[in-house]
C-alpha cells in the first residue's frame, strides 16, 4: 500500500499495477530500500522514481537470550537479545523490567531504557532482588514490535544481611561476592533470612576437602544437605 494505492505484481514480479488509482501498469527496473519503505524506479512512459511502497509492518517480536537463570555474582546483570526488521531495518530497542525483593512480590513493569542501538545492555541491580526483563524493537520508520517474552535473573543477598546464630567471622577477599564472606567452625552455627518469599533457593559457598557440610532449610524443613 502506498499513498492509498494498492499494488500487485505480475510477470515474475517485475510489473506492478496500481489497482485503484487508474494509472495503468508501472514497469519496475530497480528498487531502493530505506527506513520509509521500498522506493520503486521504473516507467509509466518515462523512466524515473515512481512511488514508495510504505513499510507498515511492525518488526517481529525480539527474543531475549540473557540474563542467565542462575544468580549473577556481581553488582550488575548482563542483558542480551536478538532482533530483526525487513525492509526498514532495526533502529533501536526499549527495555523494561519488573522487580521483586526477596521478601515481597513483583511490582509493576517499568521502562528502563529507550534508544538502545546495540543488542545488549548492563543493568545495575541490587543484592536480594529478582528482575524480569523484556525488550521491543523500534524500526527506522518508527514502528514498534510486540514486547518479547520475559527472562529473569537475580542477585543474591549479601552475607552481611543474614542474621547469625553461633560463632561467625566476617572476612574480605578478592573474587568473593561483593568482596565479603562469612566463616564458622562451630557445629550448628546458622545464618538465616527472615521473611523470605521463595520458589527456589540457592547459596553461594566455597568448598574444600576439609570443610564441613551445610544444611539448607526452609523454616523447620530441611531441603538439602
Amino acid at each position: 500500500v502506498s499513498n492509498g494505492k494498492v499494488y500487485s505484481s505480475t510477470n515474475s514480479g517485475d510489473t506492478f499495477t496500481a489497482l485503484n488509482a487508474g494509472l495503468g501498469t508501472r514497469y519496475i527496473n530497480s528498487l531502493e530500500i530505506n527506513e520509509i519503505g521500498i522506493k520503486l524506479y521504473g516507467s509509466t512512459g518515462g523512466w524515473g522514481a515512481l512511488d514508495y511502497l510504505i513499510d507498515t509492518i511492525p518488526p517481529p517480536r525480539p527474543v531475549m537470550t540473557k540474563p542467565l537463570s542462575v544468580p549473577q555474582l556481581k553488582k550488575s546483570i548482563g542483558l542480551a537479545w536478538t532482533s530483526s526488521d525487513v525492509p526498514g531495518g532495526v533502529g533501536s530497542h526499549q527495555v523494561r523490567y519488573r522487580k521483586a525483593h526477596y521478601d515481597s512480590g513483583f511490582g509493576n513493569k517499568k521502562v528502563w531504557k529507550t534508544g538502545i542501538v546495540r543488542r545488549r545492555a548492563t543493568f545495575p541491580g541490587a543484592p536480594g532482588n529478582t528482575y524480569c526483563f523484556s525488550v521491543r524493537t523500534k524500526d527506522l520508520g518508527g514502528l514498534l514490535s510486540l514486547w518479547s517474552r520475559e527472562r529473569c535473573g537475580g542477585l543474591p543477598v549479601d552475607d552481611r544481611a543474614l542474621a547469625r546464630s553461633g560463632a561467625w567471622s566476617s572476612q574480605r577477599g578478592p573474587g568473593r561476592y561483593l568482596g565479603t564472606f562469612s566463616t564458622s567452625t562451630q557445629q550448628g552455627a546458622s545464618l538465616s533470612l527472615a521473611g523470605a518469599r521463595v520458589k527456589r533457593i540457592g547459596i553461594v559457598v566455597t568448598t574444600c576437602p576439609r570443610c564441613g557440610t551445610v544444611n539448607v532449610m526452609l523454616g523447620a524443613r530441611t531441603l538439602k544437605t
